[in-house]
């Protein structure tokens, strides 16, 4: 054999052998809270290799950090949502979208003003998300919970009140994924309906806007009663998240708070329905 030929030889063994590791079918589900320091970015991995991205943080390197998370050599992501406007939810997502191939894009524009937003909107096909819309990545359910159809078309004055709202589900685990939305707007869920969803308490809840007090919803915390409360929150950010009232909540309900700022990424892998961080 040719030098030559066996230098391509090994560089195709290496390179399927990478692709395997990335395809094999035994971690289950996989839900990954990015360090993306004061943002949010949520990459959910289903059994048979699903990838579903929720936002994508703001840093320059979000899109290599989520890239690799998925598969160096072919990046495919068969979701995105965008959960709103803000910057640190949608500013790394146009450099994802480059380095990664996207089936799917959703995200609500209605808000739309910075100029990083609009050259989303306009380099991208997107459609809209609405609560009550479904995807199925079977064994991986999610339900759409916020905005309603009739409040995005009657406008608002603060973009996180656009937040889209996730319920999660995947046999015996669940998880809910908020966005930036404001106490307001958690109150209004029917989140009753979903609620039989939920066997017993609620696996996990990404706490809204990154820790912060104008996100905080008793009533409805106390109705999902979650296991663990996620923060994706920037090391000493300027705006002081998470607050200590949200955190005090956190500890009066016995929800184990998980934070990106001193832990980095957040795991949590579900295997034969039995969850674990």
């Amino acid at each position: 054999m040719k030098v030559s030929s066996l230098i391509v030889f090994t560089l195709l063994f290496y390179a399927f052998h990478i692709a395997f590791l990335y395809l094999k079918d035994d971690a289950g589900l996989k839900m990954t809270f990015l360090d993306v320091g004061q943002g949010d970015s949520i990459l959910i991995t289903t059994p048979n290799n699903k990838n579903i991205l929720v936002d994508g943080g703001w840093s320059f390197d979000a899109d290599e950090k989520i890239g690799d998370s998925i598969n160096p050599l072919a990046c495919f992501i068969d979701l995105v949502v965008v959960t709103h406007s803000d910057f640190d939810h949608l500013g790394g997502v146009s450099r994802i979208l480059k380095r990664c191939k996207a089936k799917e894009i959703r995200f609500n524009d209605v808000a739309c003003s910075s100029d990083s937003c609009r050259s989303f909107v306009n380099n991208n096909e997107i459609k809209n998300i609405f609560a009550g819309d479904i995807y199925s990545f079977k064994p991986l359910t999610i339900h759409v919970l916020w905005p309603t159809k009739e409040y995005t078309n009657g406008g608002y004055n603060d973009s996180n009140d656009s937040s889209v709202v996730l319920l999660l589900d995947y046999g015996k685990f669940e998880a809910i994924l908020t966005g930036d939305a404001s106490t307001k707007v958690l109150n209004k869920i029917d989140i009753d309906r979903y609620l039989p969803l939920i066997q017993g308490k609620l696996d996990v809840f990404k706490s809204s806007h990154h820790g912060s007090a104008d996100g905080l919803s008793r009533g409805l915390l106390k109705k999902l009663n979650p296991r663990y409360c996620v923060i994706s929150v920037g090391e000493d950010n300027k705006y002081g998240h998470p607050t200590e009232e949200v955190i005090q909540f956190y500890d009066d309900i016995n929800c184990e708070v998980q934070r990106t700022d001193p832990s980095g990424n957040i795991v949590f892998k579900v295997t034969n329905d039995t969850e674990s961080n």
